[in-house]
């Protein structure tokens, strides 16, 4: 959740040039990204609970809050 709320949800996303005698090695490293969230992930949603990033967020809830407030003004425009 924390990374969802930090919009960093999709960072399971990647690719890599490796010689083909690396793949297999390289495909069981891989396979365990799957099964749980990478290291960097788990480091960065530590990050999130920190108080300047809260702060940091919660100046997007401001934005995204401003940014409603003018789109449903518009709509009540409409007849």
């Amino acid at each position: 959740m924390a990374l969802f709320v930090s919009q960093v949800s999709g960072w399971r996303l990647g690719w890599i040039v490796i010689p083909p005698a690396l793949i297999a090695p390289i495909n069981s490293l891989q396979q365990n990204m799957f099964i749980n969230a990478p290291t960097i992930s788990q480091t960065a949603a530590l990050q999130c609970w920190e108080d300047d990033t809260i702060a940091e967020l919660e100046t997007h809830v401001t934005k995204y809050a401003t940014s409603r407030t003018v789109i449903l003004d518009a709509l009540r425009q409409i007849p």
